[in-house]
């Protein structure tokens, strides 16, 4: 038996959306970091982690703390 979790659509299309720009026009923002470093901002939809791996952006999302 094998498991799969997939990822809401839109978590799928922020993740694209993000590791496009951090990888192209956001670059600047790549730059500036280490290799493995990471940051994390969060927008009113998603928290998200940007890490530099191999000088390119991996983006991942993160659950939003809900108070």
């Amino acid at each position: 038996m094998s498991y799969s979790h997939k990822k809401p659509p839109q978590e799928n299309d922020a993740v694209q959306r993000y590791t496009r720009y951090l990888n192209g026009q956001g670059r600047v923002m790549l730059d500036n970091l280490e290799e493995g470093d990471s940051f994390v901002m969060e927008t009113e939809q998603h928290r998200i982690k940007v890490t530099k791996e191999l000088g390119k952006a991996v983006v991942k999302i993160l659950p939003l703390d809900t108070d």
